[in-house]
């Protein structure tokens, strides 16, 4: 996660500027929680941070995983809103939940949520 950690350095920003990261998610409950922890121990105290994974809701697509997890967000962007995670009825109790947030209570109405995603 320290690369990701100059990135946004680099780029003159903190996680606590962020609404939404998406998640490479591997769907196994160890892979998850560890790429959950790496990313929440960098999210300021305080401050929280939502995340998704598209895998939840279309499964592993072998090599065009990371091209899905692209076209989600951009779709995210261009319509200002995050879906729910279709299939995603209780989080993983490993996950740092405390600095990392996901919409469940809405995902199990299958509502979808405005986030104002212009502003990042």
């Amino acid at each position: 996660m320290a690369a990701v950690a100059r990135a946004w350095s680099s780029a003159g920003l903190s996680l606590a500027d962020a609404r939404y990261v998406e998640l490479h998610g591997t769907g196994t409950a160890l892979g998850d929680p560890i790429e959950a922890e790496a990313l929440a121990s960098l999210v300021p105290a305080g401050s929280s941070l939502t995340v998704g994974a598209i895998k939840a809701n279309v499964g592993h697509l072998e090599a065009a995983a990371g091209l899905a997890g692209v076209a989600k967000v951009l779709l995210c962007f261009a319509h200002e809103r995050l879906p729910p995670q279709v299939h995603l009825t209780s989080p993983n109790p490993r996950i740092p939940w405390g600095r990392l947030r996901s919409p469940l209570a809405l995902e199990a109405l299958r509502a979808e949520f405005a986030v104002p995603l212009h502003d990042v």
